[in-house]
């Protein structure tokens, strides 16, 4: 599987390390489409009525939380984190 690091840069955000996370390419076309996005304590949501069933199989624990650097100064910054989010609930 080939991991991407994924930033929103193109969306105005700044390139900063805190700005990003590793993403699958499957992955990061539902993130991209807010389709999935996390919660304030880095937990996966998605959007199970808009995700089709094949994709959603790798989201079966929803509520699993992400793999984060042992560095918390590396983790996405919770600003990042609730923008995202907040287009995701407008899907």
């Amino acid at each position: 599987m080939i991991w991407r690091y994924r930033r929103t840069v193109t969306d105005g955000e700044p390139d900063v390390v805190q700005n990003g996370i590793a993403l699958s390419a499957t992955v990061q076309g539902l993130f991209d489409r807010h389709l999935i996005s996390l919660s304030d304590d880095y937990r996966i949501l998605v959007s199970h009525n808009e995700v089709p069933l094949v994709p959603r199989t790798p989201f079966a624990k929803q509520m699993d939380r992400i793999h984060l650097p042992a560095d918390g100064r590396l983790w996405p910054h919770p600003a990042y984190v609730v923008r995202h989010r907040e287009r995701f609930s407008s899907v």
